[in-house]
């Protein structure tokens, strides 16, 4: 097993721009032009405990999950005309586009007040992020990290599961996807 690396907040943005496809998946979600937008969970999660344990950058991911926040149109149609504009910028990448305005309606929650809101309310707080660029694109703007449950437990190598979910419910799900025997130095810590 490789030495584990330790990281500052500050050293994201470097670890997420040694890879290519992060200003690529940026550039081209930044292009459809949605409100409050952003590019989360394993996009980010993965490259940073990736890199903490001495791989090499994560450069294919089974799913991409791109979030936004209109509520003035809830319908799906944004949504899958969102993804398959995605998958022809990046054919063999599966995007996933969803409208945080709608998903509390998944959930049975009050209305979400923003993309921050909304991805507050995912699984895991290591999970619990997104980056995007504010502003024009360019390849070098600086990258906006949100992270409503802060940014300790994606660098300290914590899943914590948020105020919304049980531990066993993200133990399971952890479990499912392979986590603990892809990233060995991650700890699960109840809430």
């Amino acid at each position: 097993m490789n030495a584990l690396r330790s990281i500052k907040v500050e050293d994201i943005q470097a670890i997420l721009d040694s890879n290519p496809l992060t200003r690529q998946v940026l550039g081209h979600v930044a292009a459809l032009g949605l409100p409050d937008w952003g590019v989360g969970a394993g996009f980010v999660r993965n490259q940073i405990w990736d890199y903490m344990h001495g791989y090499p950058v994560t450069r294919t991911f089974t799913d991409i999950d791109v979030l936004y926040y209109n509520a003035g149109d809830t319908s799906k149609v944004v949504e899958d005309e969102s993804e398959d504009n995605l998958r022809r910028a990046m054919p063999g990448v599966d995007f996933e586009v969803r409208n945080q305005a709608r998903m509390h309606e998944k959930k049975g929650e009050p209305p979400y007040r923003d993309m921050e809101d909304g991805i507050r309310h995912w699984t895991e707080t290591a999970t619990a992020i997104a980056v995007r660029v504010d502003g024009a694109f360019t390849p070098q703007a600086p990258l906006t990290i949100i992270a409503p449950h802060g940014l300790d437990d994606l660098l300290n190598l914590v899943l914590r599961p948020t105020f919304h979910y049980h531990r066993t419910r993200a133990i399971e799900r952890a479990t499912a996807k392979g986590w603990k025997s892809r990233w060995p130095n991650l700890s699960f810590i109840d809430c």
